[in-house]
């Protein structure tokens, strides 16, 4: 059937690899099996019929829009509305993002918003914030950011909300109001950028003592002296004439006729005036005396919220020198009920500018103001300061991210043909007895001791009692760290660190560390391989268990950057085939060009997707590339014995290890060698 359309005259190479590969699925392929079909479009609709979807009613609208409609269906999301009003690729792409988090975009969509103006609107209901300060096509997505940033952070923004800022002028202005800063200094639009950057970093290096100076100012007249302090807050009055001295009202006269206007303390003018009314040699001379004194600015305390819940918990368990964990200070999840106060946010005091006793106002430091909090499963009340749990569950915090999870509490599991799949964190507080698989999407704890267990776990995976699958060695996945009391008979690999009292014959592997503790502990047996590297007690026992230890980029890294590299390679040529394409049609046919022909701009909006599908490769590629270069600069660190019969193995190269104490085992120009821990 596939020698149908291999005629290397109908379709070129990626239209038979998308043929081919629909074939493969079952796929009914005549639905886009047709020359004049590229390739890209071809790969849109052979994504979709795999979960049977027909596209081909949209294939006018182009490649991007496929591809938005295709991964908008499989998230149970119609975006056919969206695209009958004329939305584009890069609108549709922000549309689909918004729905699948449940935001309710579409009272702020406007067909003039690009797609990131579009993305900074739904980034603000997904905060909670009121997004119609800034939801207004007189902003550009970048003006947008700024004043959503500057409502998250509970700052004024009337000082720079005005369409005529530039998005940079409106970050310098926001950057002056998080340090309370008096941003009428340089907010005005007759400032460039660059000048309010200027003026920002003169106001932060000067707001507190911006009056002093190096010496205290003297004013001298020939029968005295009138002295203000370096911070302008005292004045001192010192007479040295040989005559008497005026009356207190005189002597006011005096001091205002010289600036010093405020905080005079009259009843020192009298006792003066009293004193050198009568001149004789008995009166001392050259005596100062503090006639006027300025009122001190009192800066305003920052904002701080009070939680209702324990915010620094304890993810860490005890580990005993004999290798056993103590997990009574152990706290992973602390449960909540709908309704229930989460956080109270109070407000920064007011600050109260200070006044020199020449006039000079002295500016307070403002109070800074504390992000409003984001996440899921709470609601921000009317006051903007009370935040309450919108459903029961458990609560966690990260820097200004809250979350409340739900959460599934069993007192056991027993065997089961069935998978038990969750959608939710999972407390198990009893034993698990298998055999059994289970998958969660969140994070998973089980109390008691796991026996023939497979599990798949989305996050976190926490064992108190250890697990063993003796009869059947079941393959488990953790997407992020493991901690157990130990492994018997395992297989288990986690995206992050597995931690441990001991291992026993099993297959661990981890894109962290391997970590065991106790001098009692380690790995006894098995093959084990942590991209990280180890940090072990000991490896191997007395009797010369087989042990194995990798080091390096395995198989996974190498197979992924295959497939990226192929990835990469696809997206390249299909922007040479759309850029070439665009071209050509520009040079054969510049008046549609001129009439901004919809069919040229669908493809150029084709081009710039794939440009950010490129990126974004690109990033990934890095992101492999920085996992190859610390996976072979990985070491083992065993902190108390290696045993006999203990190997370890980097790339193609192998050694067996010298039974040693306190020994690290390091990569050096690709060549395994032992040193001693001092």
């Amino acid at each position: 059937m596939i020698d149908d359309y291999m005629n290397l005259e109908n379709y070129d190479y990626f239209q038979q690899e998308e043929i081919r590969k629909g074939l493969e699925k079952n796929i009914d392929v005549s639905v886009y099996a047709k020359p004049e079909l590229p390739y890209n479009i071809m790969h849109q609709l052979r994504k979709a019929l795999e979960y049977g979807n027909d596209l081909t009613p949209y294939i006018p609208y182009g490649v991007g829009v496929l591809h938005e409609l295709r991964k908008a269906a499989k998230s149970g999301i119609s975006l056919v509305r969206y695209i009958e009003e004329g939305y584009d690729s890069d609108q549709l792409l922000a549309i689909r993002h918004a729905l699948e988090k449940k935001v309710n975009i579409t009272p702020y969509l406007n067909i003039s918003y690009h797609g990131a103006c579009i993305h900074q609107i739904a980034i603000g209901l997904e905060h909670r914030i009121d997004v119609t300060p800034y939801a207004k096509p007189d902003y550009t997505w970048r003006k947008m950011k700024e004043i959503r940033l500057g409502i998250e952070q509970r700052l004024d923004i009337s000082n720079y909300a005005n369409p005529l800022y530039s998005y940079w002028q409106m970050h310098e202005i926001r950057l002056g109001l998080v340090e309370g800063l008096d941003v009428s200094y340089y907010r005005s639009l007759m400032y460039t950028a660059k000048e309010m950057n200027k003026r920002r970093l003169w106001l932060m290096n000067h707001q507190k003592n911006h009056l002093a100076s190096d010496d205290m100012s003297v004013i001298c007249a020939d029968d005295y002296e009138i002295s203000i302090s370096q911070d302008g807050m005292q004045a001192y009055f010192n007479w040295h004439g040989n005559r008497p001295l005026m009356n207190s009202a005189e002597l006011e006269y005096l001091l205002r006729k010289n600036g010093i206007i405020y905080g005079i303390d009259y009843n020192a003018l009298t006792s003066i005036a009293r004193t050198y009314q009568t001149i004789n040699n008995d009166t001392p001379k050259d005596q100062n005396t503090l006639i006027a004194h300025g009122t001190l600015p009192v800066d305003g305390h920052d904002g701080y919220y009070v939680f209702q819940f324990q915010t620094k918990k304890c993810y860490i368990p005890e580990f005993h020198e004999d290798g056993s964990i103590n997990f009574d200070h152990f706290t992973w999840f602390e449960t909540v009920t709908k309704g229930q106060i989460l956080a109270l946010y109070h407000p920064p005091t007011k600050a109260l500018d200070g006044k020199t006793v020449t006039g000079q106002t002295v500016p307070a430091i403002k109070g800074k103001e504390e992000p409003i909090l984001t996440g899921s499963g709470f609601e921000l009340l009317p006051d903007q300061k009370t935040y309450i749990a919108s459903r029961n569950g458990h609560v966690r915090l990260h820097k200004y991210e809250m979350t409340v999870s739900d959460l599934v509490t069993l007192d056991q599991v027993t065997p089961s043909d069935e998978p038990l799949s969750f959608q939710s964190d999972v407390h198990i507080k009893g034993n698990v007895t298998g055999p059994v698989t289970i998958c969660t999407t969140g994070d998973l704890l089980i109390d008691g001791f796991v026996n023939d267990a497979e599990i798949h776990c989305g996050a976190n995976l926490i064992l108190k009692s250890g697990i063993n699958a003796f009869a059947v060695p079941n393959t488990s996945t953790v997407n992020k760290r493991v901690i157990s009391k130990f492994f018997e008979y395992v297989n288990l690999h986690a995206d992050g660190n597995i931690s441990f009292g001991s291992s026993l014959n099993s297959s661990l592997s981890s894109y962290g560390e391997i970590i065991s503790y106790g001098k009692k502990g380690g790995i006894i047996g098995g093959s084990c391989y942590a991209e990280k590297g180890f940090c072990v007690s000991n490896i191997g026992n007395a009797v010369g268990a087989k042990t194995t230890l990798l080091l390096g980029t395995n198989e996974d890294i190498r197979l992924e950057k295959m497939i990226l590299e192929k990835e990469i390679s696809k997206i390249k040529a299909s922007i040479s085939q759309l850029t070439t394409a665009y071209e050509e049609a520009c040079k054969k046919h510049p008046e549609q060009l001129a009439k901004h022909n919809d069919l040229l701009l669908k493809v150029k909006d084709a081009v710039y997707i794939k440009n950010q599908e490129l990126e974004a490769a690109h990033i990934k590629e890095e992101h492999i590339q920085k996992r190859e270069k610390r996976a072979c600069t990985s070491k083992i660190i065993v902190e108390h014995q290696i045993y006999d019969n203990v190997d370890v193995q980097y790339m193609s190269r192998k050694i067996t290890a010298v039974p040693s104490k306190k020994t690290a085992i390091l990569i050096n120009n690709n060549r395994l060698i032992m040193e001693k821990i001092t």
